[in-house]
C-alpha cells in the first residue's frame, strides 16, 4: 500500500464523547457523509490521472475506508491489485534494466524492434492523481461535515 490520503476531523474526542449519547441513527449520519467524501475523492482519482489504463488494474485498485464512529476516512492504492501503482502515483529516480533470463531486451523505438543487454531508464514523473483529487475536493469537506455536525446537534438537541 502506498502512502494514504487520510482526513481525521478536529475535535474528534469532544465529537465522539456527543456521539456516544446520541441514537444509533444519528450516529451514522458523520459516517455517511465521510463515506459519500472518500468515495467521492477515489472516484475522482480514477477520472483524473495522466497515466495511460491498459488494463484498468491501477484504477480498481483506488480503494477507501471509513472508520466505524465515521471520524475517519483513508483512500489508498492497494497494492494487491496494482503492484506497480506507488511507482506510477509517486514516480521514480532514473533506473537500469538488464536482461536477467535472455541474453537481450527487446522493444520496440521508432516503429522497429531494438535489442540491448541493458537499458537506462530515465524514470518516472509522478502522476498524484489520489493527492490531486484529495486537493480538489477538500474545500467541500468543511460544509459537508459542517451539515452533518448541524444536522446530528440538531437532532441530539443540543
Amino acid at each position: 500500500m502506498t502512502r494514504a490520503v487520510s482526513v481525521a476531523l478536529k475535535g474528534r474526542d469532544k465529537l465522539l464523547e456527543a456521539l456516544k449519547r446520541l441514537p444509533r441513527e444519528v450516529k451514522g449520519e458523520l459516517r455517511v457523509e465521510m463515506k459519500r467524501f472518500t468515495r467521492d475523492v477515489r472516484v475522482q482519482s480514477t477520472r483524473g490521472h495522466r497515466f495511460t489504463s491498459r488494463s484498468g488494474n491501477l484504477e480498481r485498485s483506488v480503494k477507501s475506508e471509513v472508520s466505524r464512529d465515521g471520524t475517519e476516512g483513508q483512500v489508498y492504492l492497494d497494492t494487491g491489485i496494482a503492484h506497480y501503482g506507488p511507482w506510477l502515483h509517486d514516480g521514480t529516480d532514473p533506473f537500469v534494466i538488464q536482461a536477467n533470463r535472455a541474453k537481450a531486451l527487446r522493444f520496440v523505438s521508432g516503429g522497429r524492434f531494438v535489442f540491448a543487454r541493458r537499458v537506462r531508464h530515465p524514470g518516472i514523473k509522478p502522476d498524484q492523481f489520489v493527492y490531486n483529487a484529495f486537493d480538489r475536493l477538500s474545500p467541500s469537506l468543511s460544509e459537508r461535515m459542517d451539515g452533518a455536525y448541524g444536522r446530528i446537534i440538531g437532532k441530539a438537541g443540543l
